[in-house]
């Protein structure tokens, strides 16, 4: 697994209560998985984990530009100035 951006976000209110929570956090992982058969292992991590309350695994065409990770990473200092 390559690890190719992480942003941590705030905390922000759900739209609606997941497992009675009104609150969350917001995580973006973007990374490269070398062997597909990890992100099923992946799954069953986030399943267990009891501080996941939901995610999303989304599989790209394309690995994103150049440009497209820089503006990530500008949003991501954005949200850490504010916390």
């Amino acid at each position: 697994m390559e690890l190719l951006i992480t942003i941590f976000g705030e905390k922000k209110q759900l739209a609606y209560n997941v497992k009675k929570h009104k609150y969350g956090n917001f995580v973006l992982l973007n990374t490269e998985f070398k062997d597909a058969n990890f992100v099923n292992e992946f799954k069953v991590f986030l399943n267990l984990n009891k501080e996941v309350m939901k995610y999303m695994i989304i599989k790209l065409d394309e690995k994103p530009s150049n440009e497209a990770q820089q503006e990530v990473t500008a949003e991501e200092g954005k949200i850490q100035e504010e916390n």
